[in-house]
C-alpha cells in the first residue's frame, strides 16, 4: 500500500530528524521540548562550524597552489552546500512539523476512500518499491565515503552529512511518487469505466453502495485539510452508483490537487537551496577535472593517490546530477499523471452518457483545468526536464569563463 511505503519512509527520516515524532494511535506531536533542545544545539554547532570554515578557507587560499586550491575549494563547498541543505530541512521540520502530520493524515485518508471505492491494488512500480531504493542510497553513500576517505582521510562529519542529505532526497522523491500512485490509481479506475463500454454493465466491485457512500461522506465531515476537505454539498442521495463514483473521484481529485499543493510550499526552500548550490557544487568538480593534466600521472603509488581526488570530484558530479534528475523525475511523472486525468475525463464525455452524468464530468473536467498541477522551486522556476537543460547550459556556461579567467591570469 502506498501509505504504508510513505510510513517506512517517514520512521525511516524520523532517526535523522528529518520528520516529526507522532504517535501513529493518536496521530499527535510528542512533547518538543528535547527536540527544540535538540536543534539549539545542531545551530550551535552550526555556527562553530561555519568559523571553523571561514578560518579553513583562508588557510588554502594563502598556503596551497592554484590547483590544490581548487580541489580544496570544491570539496569544502560540496560538504557546506550540503550541510546547509539539510540544515534548511531540519528548520522546515522543526517549524512545519504540523503540517508534516497534514501529510501522513491526508495519505491515510485517500488511501481508505480508494478501498471504499472497491480499489485494492495500487499502482505501485518498481520505481516505488523500497528496496532498490534504499540500495542506492547505500551506495552512493558507502562510494562517497570511501573516495573521500581515500582523497583526506577519515572524516565521520562528511559520512553523517552526506547520509542525511541523501535521506531528504529520499524522502521527498517517495513523497512524491506516492502522490502519483493515487493519480495513477484515479486514472485505472478512469480507464476501467471508459472500457466498459456502458456504464450500466460494470462488474460488481466497481459499484459503490449506498452504505459505502455515506461511510466516505462521513470521512469527508470528519477530515480538516486547510480548514476545509471536501465541501458539505455532495449528492449522497443520489440511487446513480456512476453518479456517486464521479463525484468521489472529482473530490479526490482536488484533494491530491491542494496536497500537492501543500507539499511544494513544505519543500520550497529545500528545493531551492538543492538546485542553486548543487549547480555551483557541479560547475567547481568539473572545473577541478578539466584543470587536471593527466601527463602528470605516473606508475608509482604517489601517482596513483594523485587519481584519488580525480575519481572523487567524477563522482560527485555523477551523483549530484543523478540526484537533480531524481527530483526532477519525482515532480514531472506526478505532474503528468494528474493530468492524464482529464483526457480521461474528455474521453468519457465523447460517449453516451445520461445528463446528470455528463453534468459531473464536465465540473470534473473544468475543476482539473483550473487546478493544474506544476511543482516550483518557492517560485523562481518550474521543475520540469527542461530545468536539466538549463542547469547544463549554466554549468557550460560558468566552465569556459572560469576556465577562460584562469588563461588570462
Amino acid at each position: 500500500m502506498v501509505y504504508r511505503n510513505v510510513i517506512v519512509v517517514m520512521k525511516i527520516s524520523r532517526f535523522f530528524g528529518l520528520s516529526p515524532f507522532w504517535n501513529s494511535k493518536s496521530n499527535s506531536v510528542f512533547s518538543l521540548f528535547i527536540l527544540q533542545m535538540f536543534y539549539v544545539v545542531l545551530l550551535a554547532l552550526l555556527f562553530a562550524y561555519l568559523c571553523y570554515m571561514n578560518n579553513f578557507l583562508q588557510t588554502v587560499m594563502a598556503v596551497y597552489p592554484w590547483q590544490k586550491k581548487i580541489r580544496r575549494l570544491s570539496t569544502v563547498f560540496e560538504f557546506l552546500s550540503v550541510t546547509v541543505i539539510v540544515f534548511s530541512s531540519w528548520l522546515c521540520c522543526f517549524i512545519f512539523n504540523k503540517k508534516m502530520l497534514i501529510f501522513m493524515d491526508a495519505f491515510s485518508r485517500v488511501e481508505k476512500l480508494f478501498l471504499l471505492l472497491g480499489v485494492e491494488k495500487f499502482h505501485l512500480n518498481r520505481s516505488f518499491s523500497q528496496t532498490p531504493q534504499m540500495i542506492l542510497v547505500i551506495s552512493i553513500v558507502s562510494v562517497n565515503y570511501s573516495l573521500e576517505y581515500l582523497e583526506n582521510g577519515h572524516k565521520l562529519e562528511h559520512l553523517l552529512i552526506v547520509s542525511l542529505y541523501m535521506i531528504f532526497i529520499y524522502q521527498f522523491v517517495n513523497v512524491m511518487l506516492g502522490v502519483r500512485a493515487y493519480f495513477c490509481c484515479i486514472n485505472n479506475y478512469l480507464c476501467q469505466i471508459y472500457h466498459s463500454r456502458s456504464l450500466y454493465k460494470l462488474q460488481d466491485r466497481e459499484f459503490i453502495t449506498r452504505n459505502q457512500y455515506m461511510r466516505i461522506y462521513t470521512i469527508w465531515k470528519a477530515a480538516k485539510f486547510q480548514n476545509k476537505l471536501f465541501p458539505e454539498n455532495l449528492d449522497y442521495t443520489s440511487t446513480n452508483p456512476n453518479l456517486n463514483v464521479a463525484q468521489v473521484i472529482k473530490e479526490i481529485h482536488r484533494y491530491l490537487s491542494e496536497l500537492c499543493t501543500e507539499i511544494n510550499s513544505y519543500y520550497a526552500a529545500q528545493l531551492l537551496l538543492c538546485f542553486l548550490l548543487k549547480l555551483l557544487s557541479i560547475t567547481l568538480s568539473l572545473y577541478y577535472l578539466s584543470s587536471f593534466k593527466v601527463g602528470e600521472l605516473h606508475l608509482t603509488l604517489e601517482g596513483v593517490s594523485r587519481l584519488y581526488p580525480v575519481i572523487n570530484k567524477g563522482f560527485v558530479f555523477a551523483s549530484n546530477l543523478l540526484q537533480l534528475v531524481l527530483i526532477v523525475y519525482a515532480c514531472v511523472k506526478t505532474a503528468e499523471e494528474a493530468s492524464f486525468t482529464g483526457i480521461l475525463v474528455h474521453g468519457l464525455l465523447n460517449s453516451d452518457l445520461q445528463p446528470r452524468m455528463r453534468k459531473e464530468l464536465m465540473i470534473f473536467s473544468q475543476q482539473i483545468l483550473h487546478q493544474k498541477i506544476t511543482f516550483t522551486a518557492a517560485g523562481f522556476f518550474v521543475i520540469d526536464f527542461t530545468l536539466i537543460n538549463n542547469v547544463i547550459g549554466a554549468v557550460t556556461t560558468y566552465l569556459v569563463i572560469l576556465i577562460q579567467f584562469q588563461l588570462s591570469t
